[in-house]
């Protein structure tokens, strides 16, 4: 009875080392896709900002806004910085952060969208002051990790 009540307790006593181990497993997960997400966000900013600016060059150019396509080169970067950036929203398990990073990369597109220089300057500029309350929004999200 006694090795009985010894290897039920052994094996409780594993399982809840194995249950503390895959915790701290999905922890350090989301620590390193929080940061990971954190830079994605942080080049497809900067790449937004220079196909903004690629843009205004070409109406200035031209006269004609919206008209003209970007660089092959700067497109297909943009295309990879977003692709990467989704991906590893997909990976975060606070919902109301994905929430948040789905609306954030939206407005972000919207620029590129817009039908006039002014409108594209404004939504630019929206997007660049939201910037910091969702690099925030992740930082809290990653600092929670560490609390538990």
């Amino acid at each position: 009875m006694t090795a009985f009540i010894a290897t039920r307790h052994a094996a409780s006593l594993q399982a809840a080392d194995d249950q503390a181990r895959r915790r701290d497993q999905g922890r350090a997960f989301q620590r390193e896709t929080l940061l990971a997400l954190q830079e994605a966000l942080s080049d497809l900013l900067r790449l937004e900002a220079r196909c903004h600016l690629e843009d205004r060059h070409a109406f200035r150019s031209t006269g004609i806004w919206g008209k003209n396509a970007v660089g092959e080169s700067l497109s297909e970067e943009n295309r990879l910085a977003r692709r990467w950036a989704m991906i590893l929203k997909e990976r975060v398990e606070d919902d109301d952060l994905r929430v948040a990073i789905d609306g954030f990369c939206g407005q972000l597109t919207q620029v590129s969208l817009a039908d006039s220089e002014a409108e594209a300057v404004t939504l630019f500029e929206l997007n660049m002051r939201q910037a910091t309350p969702m690099m925030e929004h992740i930082g809290r999200t990653l600092r929670a990790q560490y609390d538990h």
